[in-house]
């Protein structure tokens, strides 16, 4: 998809991707209160991990994880 944006002449060097993990739920109190939204919310931090994960191996990406 990104070579779409590519001009002729042009090639890519490196795509930086900037961003952090989600927060473990039990480092946000008393937000998540019922079983559901906990269930959810873990849910919802494996999948964002495992695209961090495959993303990291991808050709032409430098991926930075800061902190939240």
């Amino acid at each position: 998809m990104i070579e779409a944006f590519l001009e002729n002449n042009e090639e890519i060097y490196r795509i930086f991707f900037y961003t952090a993990r989600p927060k473990n739920i039990n480092e946000i109190p008393n937000v998540y209160k019922t079983e559901q939204e906990k269930n959810n919310y873990r849910k919802y931090e494996e999948k964002i991990n495992d695209f961090l994960e495959r993303i990291a191996i991808e050709p032409y990406i430098a991926l930075r994880l800061g902190i939240y």
